[in-house]
């Protein structure tokens, strides 16, 4: 399995959790009552011909708890090729995304044989042609059964095979999905699946610069092909800012990514390949799209 850093992972999804959950506003519903209590809960279901697992994690800060009508966003966490759901629970930070983000709750599912049908990725949910956008609409339906689940906030992020993942919820599964997360994975090309989403798509794009797993090179043509798809697709148009922003203007972020040092090998896969340690978040506020290169240090802070 490539070495990664659990800090900027975790920093990563952390991201994806504020700027994609706080792009739509809440509103009061009915919603189900007598949830289950706050923690870590593993399931499993059938489906598509065998059993699938998931990890379900309802924070304490989930209002349900507390009175009733206040729906809460659902965050898909997909893991990477070969990874289980109890590592990426734990390297992603997945708890402490849902605690510190206003009652989010997170599923953790299982691809089949640690695998996922993202379309240029990976064997044997490919080769088997897995109805992998059909099960993460399933857990969707049944977690909004028991949870107040806001149904314009559902969101998707994954880790390398779960980036391809990710995409994918993007391109079929939009009536569903609100905003994707994908980490170290790129949208695969027209020819493995149509990517026709029913509305624009936010997309925020993490990939390191020197991944030698998923490299790099096809990642610029995965956020300038969601750009065509978001102005070409008709309907209104929801874009999130915290501040008036220009299509020009570059938001940087300090992520947590100690620097290696040089008797350690530097991870090869992942959003912290980087050559540098300082990262910038491009946003093109038309298009909806944002994505992360590395940057020179001596240039950190925003830039216009």
């Amino acid at each position: 399995m490539a070495r990664f850093s659990k800090s900027l992972l975790a920093a990563c999804l952390i991201l994806v959790a504020v700027s994609l959950a706080a792009a739509l506003p809440t509103k009061e519903r009915a919603c189900p009552t007598n949830p289950r209590g706050p923690g870590k809960y593993t399931a499993t279901i059938r489906f598509d011909g065998g059993n699938r697992d998931y990890i379900l994690y309802v924070p304490s800060t989930y209002p349900g708890f507390h009175s009733r009508g206040t729906p809460v966003p659902l965050f898909f966490v997909l893991h990477g090729f070969s990874n289980s759901i109890e590592e990426t629970y734990v390297n992603m930070g997945v708890q402490k995304v849902t605690e510190e983000n206003n009652g989010t709750i997170a599923v953790v599912p299982a691809g089949h044989l640690a695998s996922w049908n993202g379309g240029a990725c990976c064997p044997p949910a490919t080769f088997l042609n897995k109805n992998d956008v059909g099960f993460i609409r399933e857990l969707a339906r049944i977690v909004a059964a028991e949870f107040c689940i806001d149904a314009g906030r559902i969101f998707a992020g994954g880790y390398s095979n779960g980036g391809f993942m990710s995409h994918r919820l993007g391109c079929q599964a939009s009536d569903l999905i609100s905003g994707i997360g994908p980490v170290a994975g790129h949208l695969s090309d027209e020819s493995e699946f149509p990517c026709r989403p029913v509305k624009q798509m936010p997309v925020v794009h993490f990939h390191g610069t020197d991944d030698r797993t998923i490299t790099y090179d096809k990642a610029p043509a995965s956020w300038k092909r969601w750009a065509s798809i978001n102005t070409a697709t008709n309907g209104p148009r929801v874009t999130y800012q915290r501040e008036p922003l220009s299509a020009n203007r570059t938001l940087q972020v300090a992520l947590e990514s100690p620097p290696f040092a040089p008797s350690k090998e530097a991870p090869t896969h992942g959003p912290d390949a980087l050559t540098t340690e300082a990262v910038s978040l491009e946003v093109d506020p038309d298009a909806m799209v944002l994505h992360l290169t590395s940057t020179p240090p001596s240039t950190c802070g925003a830039t216009s």
